[in-house]
């Protein structure tokens, strides 16, 4: 690490890890062993990883090389450069796994009448009142059917309003993830609801 090109690489690093800013400087390790092209890199050389993502190679590489320009040339001038490629099958696949893990929908509670389709109307403005993203079956489908749709698009919520429950006042409330299921009043509902999304965003 004595010799005169040991020192200059160390110089350079010490320049380039200064640089980056104080937030992103854990994002970046320096890995001694690492190595790629001898034949025409000059300096510096990099990859991008994401293990978070499954992938465990390269996503993308480069490095600089002060000389391939001049000699793809066979011009006596230095043209400096820097550059990065990148892996694109290995960028799919990330970005299929992504599309996987999305959601198919904005919607936090799906409200299914049975035979009550005007009490429904008012449930569903009281929850879209409270910023509660809600749909409902305008279709007139049977129950299984329904949960079956609001199961296919991951709704975390489903909430079954009958005639016996609209006199109650009292519906029964579905949390699609773990089957429980109570009878709740619709601000029960919101609480339940606002509770749910909170953890997640947590």
């Amino acid at each position: 690490m004595k010799s005169p090109i040991a020192q200059e690489g160390l110089k350079e690093l010490e320049e380039l890890f200064a640089a980056l800013p104080d937030a992103d400087k854990r994002k970046f390790f320096f890995v001694p062993i690492l190595c790629r092209g001898l034949a025409y890199y000059t300096g510096t050389v990099y990859e991008a990883v994401a293990p978070e993502e499954g992938i465990h190679s390269s996503i993308a590489a480069g490095g600089r090389y002060d000389k391939m320009i001049q000699q793809f040339l066979g011009s006596p001038q230095e043209y400096p450069a820097v550059g990065i490629s990148f892996g694109l099958d290995r960028l799919y696949i990330i970005m299929e796994q992504r599309e996987k893990e999305k959601p198919k929908t904005v919607t936090e509670v799906f409200v299914i009448p049975i035979n009550t389709e005007k009490e429904c109307a008012h449930i569903v403005q009281e929850l879209r009142d409270e910023n509660i993203c809600t749909e409902t079956d305008l279709m007139k489908r049977g129950p299984s059917k329904n949960l079956q749709y609001a199961n296919s698009l991951g709704i975390p919520f489903v909430l079954f309003v009958g005639e016996e429950e609209v006199k109650a006042k009292k519906y029964k409330l579905k949390n699609m993830k773990t089957g429980n299921e109570e009878m709740l009043t619709v601000a029960e509902c919101l609480h339940e609801i606002k509770k749910l999304r909170n953890h997640s965003h947590s």
